[in-house]
């Protein structure tokens, strides 16, 4: 089966959370907690500046500028997820009419009663990391993502829109803020951090919750080929296949006396400058990846399911 995956690489995709319980049986006092982002690459206008002036004007002196600070979403306007997946043991959120790249995790029921972190497996463009820590009176999640651009697009600007969960289990976000800059040299890196603490309450009993998203943007140089080399016990080549970005079959099969893969990216900018970065995979790995730049600006991979000969 070939999977083009054009949103978020995730490593992980479901952790246990050891004693935390998250789940729909939090109480009502329970404040809407932060599980994560979605990344735009254009502003979402949800605040309603004339309830946010109306509230902030004696704050105002002659010739002051006043500054949106603070939590405002009181003052936003709420988009809802729709859970696409029909699956609530594995939740697929979209937000209908918005694009983006949804980087976020969950707390997901399991039949035995504990609660396990699920993570989007739809999201290509991202390469996800997932920490969770329990302290004296504080639990903390923290979730790093990365995701890559090409360098042929001169100027980038993302943003990072807050994604919320109620204590009834909904999905929603509100505008978040944003960075951007020229990204026209390979390794320059935007970050966006978007981090909050709020107060769970589960059978009478109040703690904390910390939560940190953080999301690096990285440029890349375009992918121009991807060359596939065979090689034997004795290091030789034995075989060689290249293929053009999105073109690597679904499946593929080594030759019998193959040991190991080197599947090479080879890199090129518009003005000839080359890289070629190698990953080495022996006959314990059954997938090898490729790349390329997807519709929405971020590169994707496409996975190619290995089947070593008996």
């Amino acid at each position: 089966m070939k999977r083009i995956l054009c949103g978020v690489l995730l490593l992980i995709l479901g952790l246990p959370l050891s004693g935390c319980q998250l789940a729909s049986d939090r109480g009502e006092d329970s404040e809407d907690q932060l599980v994560g982002v979605f990344v735009t690459t254009e502003y979402l206008d949800l605040m309603d500046m004339d309830a946010y002036l109306n509230d902030h004007l004696n704050e105002l002196e002659d010739g002051a500028t006043l500054t949106v600070e603070g939590d405002t979403r009181a003052y936003q306007d709420r988009v809802y997820a729709v859970d696409v997946s029909e699956d609530p043991q594995h939740p697929d959120y979209r937000f209908p009419g918005i694009e983006g790249v949804p980087i976020y995790c969950v707390p997901v029921p399991e039949p035995e009663g504990d609660d396990y972190c699920w993570t989007p497996s739809n999201a290509p463009e991202v390469w996800q990391y997932y920490n969770y820590t329990v302290e004296d009176d504080m639990e903390g999640m923290v979730i790093t993502a990365e995701l890559y651009v090409s360098t042929e697009k001169r100027h980038h600007q993302f943003y990072a829109n807050p994604m919320y969960r109620t204590a009834e289990g909904e999905i929603y976000l509100v505008g978040g803020t944003g960075a951007g800059g020229d990204m026209d040299e390979p390794g320059i890196s935007l970050t966006l951090t978007v981090e909050e603490t709020c107060d769970m309450t589960l059978n009478g009993e109040t703690t904390r919750q910390r939560c940190e998203v953080k999301v690096t943007v990285t440029s890349v140089y375009p992918v121009e080929k991807t060359v596939l080399i065979q090689m034997d016990g004795n290091n030789q080549v034995i075989g060689t296949e290249e293929f053009l970005p999105g073109q690597a079959p679904a499946e593929f099969t080594p030759k019998e006396n193959t040991a190991y893969l080197v599947v090479e990216t080879h890199r090129q900018s518009q003005s000839g400058d080359q890289t070629v970065d190698r990953e080495l995979f022996d006959r314990a790995d059954t997938v090898f990846s490729t790349y390329q730049e997807g519709e929405n600006g971020f590169f994707c991979r496409t996975d190619t399911v290995i089947y070593w000969p008996e």
